[in-house]
């Protein structure tokens, strides 16, 4: 469960500031870039418990409003000439149209060989899978859209009077949705899949958002131990080819891998076996880097246990390196520390330097501390996975804390009742959920929602005070009911879709202070609940903080 920046003309929100000094330049600071089934008896290693002056000239790139403006001042010469001859220069204003957006989504899961022990037992499964993608409205501008496989031509999305929303049902190929901009701003488009399986090798609730294209991707999630698979996939819905590198880390620091690049043709989707070029890693996270194009990506994830189906997800790329990190929607049941199989929160160290981190539950009623993670060293370059078994039970945005970039995700744990195929080892589902970014305006997509999925909730975290409004439309693009929650900082607020009107098919969510979100989506089987969580999409037009300052001298 989660998003990654788009780093192109598609994401059309962004301001940027560098500042150079003379033949210096500064810029932000950048990071460089569980716990696997029983096997043969054996468990797996249990997780941690716990100068000069100069003269100014400012660039502001500020794509939300399709201008880039070049505030002037610039004097030469300023101590010789009399202050009666500087000349204030006009803003120069360039006008820098927003763009197209594309939203790939993956196909549903599917079975590998690494995730089966024996290819004449492992268990087929059937899967049910519904793609959705919407356009929302914006000052009374509605995007065309087209909803459709990545190979072929969409089929346009029905325009409603709030918003425009398409579904495909079981695609066999990864599926994209475009949108035009419309009245001079990007299209406030959003994309999720959401995929069942009630048995088989592949039981679960599969779920993300389809995200834009980016040339840095970062995961935190799955594993390739023996009775894992992981597989990556790649999607360039460009027009040129991208070559994308991969990077790894483990628990005990980089991962060599067997393969490092792979080129992805336009229009097209390349797969990676994880468990192939980083085999035996119980502790996983990736960085992707394109060149020549852009590409989204994410990863399926599967597990067994012996012949017992151990959890199935799709895990979305995470937020970039920071020292502060939030992952809306973690649902905990009642645990113990003992538990062998707990939800837990994965956090990376990518630089070269020992990392310290805290973790901290945000729930209903305050923060909720992880006994003894205060002062958590995460050594460089490594993964670690912190339990939360023992941790109340509640609804809780994750927060980690640290003084040096990190990358964060979670994973959700539900163990139901035991299978006939072994009655001695009970079923499990897993969800894995991704860090998001904070914003005043996203959605979320809610697939399959009363078909493929039974319950969706809203889980809003806020690390300062917000009032947030939600408001659900339907499949034909209609407002169905608003709501108005206050979430007080260092706090999340669930709500259950439901409760916006009948039939929800998005919400959007407005805020005056940065909220994270995401939906935690639930369908419940004979042998238990199955989970997984959609982390909600930013609004690509909101003018993000940013300049470029240059000074002379």
């Amino acid at each position: 469960m989660s998003t990654s920046e788009t780093d192109s003309g598609l994401d059309a929100g962004r301001e940027r500031e560098v500042s150079t000094t003379g033949d210096e330049a500064t810029a932000p600071e950048r990071a460089e870039a569980t716990k696997a089934p029983r096997q043969g008896g054996k468990r797996r290693p249990r997780s941690i418990h716990p100068g000069r002056e100069g003269l100014t000239r400012t660039l502001r790139i500020v794509s939300a409003l399709g201008v880039l403006a070049l505030g002037a001042g610039v004097v030469v010469g300023a101590s010789a000439l009399p202050t009666a001859q500087v000349a204030q220069a006009q803003p120069l204003a360039v006008a820098v149209p927003p763009t197209g957006v594309a939203l790939t989504c993956p196909t549903a899961p599917a079975a590998t060989s690494g995730a089966a022990t024996d290819s004449e037992l492992s268990g087929a499964s059937t899967t049910t899978t519904q793609v959705l993608g919407a356009v929302l409205a914006r000052g009374g501008a509605l995007p065309s859209a087209t909803l459709g496989t990545l190979t072929a031509a969409g089929t346009a999305l029905t325009p409603g009077p709030d918003g425009a929303i398409g579904t495909l049902a079981d695609p066999a190929e990864p599926s994209v949705l475009r949108a035009d901009p419309a009245g001079g701003a990007a299209a406030f488009a959003v994309a999720a899949t959401a995929s069942r399986a009630d048995s088989g090798d592949l039981r679960g609730l599969s779920a993300a958002s389809c995200p834009a294209g980016s040339s840095t991707l970062w995961f935190a999630g799955g594993r390739t131990t023996i009775g894992s698979s992981a597989t990556l996939s790649l999607r360039n819905a460009g027009s040129t080819a991208a070559t994308v590198t991969l990077a790894a880390w483990g628990a005990t620091g980089p991962v060599a891998l067997t393969s490092t690049a792979v080129v992805v043709p336009p229009g097209s989707q390349q797969t990676v076996s994880l468990e192939a070029v980083a085999p035996d890693q119980d502790r996983l996270a990736l960085q992707l880097t394109a060149a020549g194009g852009l590409v989204s990506a994410t990863i399926a994830t599967n597990q067994l246990d012996g012949l017992t189906p151990a959890g199935t997800d799709v895990v979305s790329a995470t937020a970039a390196p920071g020292v502060e990190a939030l992952v809306p929607g973690v649902v905990l049941g009642s645990s113990t520390i003992d538990d062998e199989d707990t939800a837990l929160v994965r956090v990376l160290n990518p630089g070269e330097t020992p990392a310290t981190v805290s973790i901290e539950l945000l729930g209903s009623d305050g923060v909720v501390p992880i006994s003894g993670l205060n002062g958590l060293v995460v050594e460089a370059g490594a993964v670690t996975d912190v339990t939360l078994g023992g941790a109340p039970p509640g609804t809780y945005t994750v927060r980690v804390s640290s003084d040096l970039p990190v990358v964060t995700g979670a994973s959700l744990v539900r163990v139901g009742q035991p299978a006939p195929e072994d009655p001695d080892v009970p079923v499990v589902d897993r969800a894995w959920l991704s860090s998001v970014a904070s914003g005043t305006s996203q959605a979320v997509a809610l697939p399959g929602l009363g078909s493929v999925v039974e319950r969706g909730e809203l889980v809003i975290g806020a690390v300062e005070d917000a009032t947030v409004t939600a408001t659900a439309l339907d499949a034909t693009g209609t407002v169905v009911g608003t709501v108005e929650v206050d979430v007080p900082a260092g706090r999340s607020v669930a709500l259950d879709v439901s409760q916006l009107g009948s039939s929800p098919a998005l919400v959007r969510l407005t805020s005056d202070a940065p909220v994270a979100a995401g939906a935690v989506l639930t369908y419940t089987d004979p042998l238990g609940e199955l989970v997984s969580v959609i982390g909600a999409q930013q609004d690509p037009q909101v003018e993000r903080s940013a300049a470029i300052r240059v000074s002379l001298g």
